[in-house]
């Protein structure tokens, strides 16, 4: 009598499914081991170049931040030196008369606060002064306009400016006096001393003044608050 077939069927159909398995997870462990090199390649591979375009972007930044802030000073150079020469302009135009300097200084609506009620608007109204009879006699009579460093300050196309003013003539009583080397003289006397507040914008043409404020040194407020605008600068930092 012969005995079933039945258990050593089965036992033979699990030790083929428990070979089949291990063949198959050694060859993903294959597969595995052959792919891992390429894919930590490429993953550093992306962070690095992640990180170079990074920085790349920040070097470009940085370096048009730093071309930016060149220009800049050199333009603040120029600016200041342009300022310069038509603050330090004014002087020997108002002791020679020169009207077209103060035609060419003043934007056409500029205007020019003397203080004292006296007042004038527009480039040519303003440049029409230093022609007057009256100023013609005092140039005759040897006035001198002596200018202080001008304290400037920019902002963009605008900038104020603020400088002493000092308006000197030959003494009128005092006696003939000689001073080695350089001649003999009445010697000269400060008629008058004053702070000056120059607005300024730039044009097409430069720098030209919009406004300008004279108020003399007398003891009174009007001056001292000109002199005030040329510390504001520090005062904010305090």
């Amino acid at each position: 009598m012969k005995q079933a077939a039945g258990p050593r069927k089965t036992g033979w159909s699990l030790k083929r499914l428990w070979r089949g398995a291990a063949n198959e997870d050694g060859i993903a462990a294959v597969e595995f081991a052959m792919l891992l090199p390429f894919m930590i390649t490429l993953f550093f591979g992306v962070v690095e170049t992640s990180l170079a375009l990074l920085c790349r972007a920040d070097v470009s930044i940085m370096a048009s931040t730093a071309a930016l802030s060149i220009e800049d000073r050199i333009r603040a150079v120029e600016d200041r030196l342009e300022i310069l020469n038509l603050i330090a302009s004014h002087p020997p135009s108002a002791d020679t008369g020169a009207d077209y300097y103060t035609r060419a200084a003043y934007v056409a609506d500029g205007e020019l606060d003397l203080g004292r009620g006296k007042a004038a608007t527009g480039n040519e109204t303003i440049a029409a002064i230093t022609r007057t009879p009256a100023h013609q006699a005092a140039i005759a009579g040897g006035l001198a306009h002596i200018a202080g460093l001008p304290r400037i300050e920019l902002d963009g196309d605008r900038a104020v400016v603020v400088s002493y003013l000092q308006i000197l003539t030959p003494h009128p009583t005092a006696q003939p006096h000689e001073v080695p080397n350089h001649g003999v003289s009445n010697g000269f006397r400060i008629h008058r001393v004053a702070a000056n507040r120059w607005e300024l914008q730039r044009t097409a043409d430069g720098w030209k003044i919009k406004r300008r404020t004279v108020r003399s040194l007398d003891g009174t407020e009007p001056a001292r608050e000109i002199l005030r605008g040329a510390l504001q600068s520090y005062a904010t930092k305090n």
